[in-house]
């Protein structure tokens, strides 16, 4: 979570690998401003980020609550975003 100031409360994911026995840290991707984290998960080798947020339409003082997910993997050691092709 980074909280710049003002009003935006940005939240990120990174990962933590372990590199012959020592733990290093992955760049961090942001998931968005002012949403509501809910589950971290690893499954089959991908990160899944669940959280609320909110509609579109709908402004920043609603409160998020729309579930989604973002699907992330590590390559080359940098974390990203799974493209979801089919």
């Amino acid at each position: 979570m980074h909280k710049p100031g003002g009003s935006g409360t940005f939240y990120s994911v990174a990962a933590a690998l372990n590199v012959n026995g020592a733990f290093r840290g992955t760049n961090a991707v942001l998931l968005g401003d002012r949403i509501a984290p809910q589950t971290i998960e690893i499954r089959d080798g991908v990160v899944i980020a669940n959280y609320a947020d909110r509609r579109p339409e709908e402004s920043m003082a609603v409160s998020p609550s729309v579930g989604m997910s973002e699907y992330l993997v590590v390559k080359a050691g940098e974390l990203g975003m799974l493209s979801m092709t089919k």
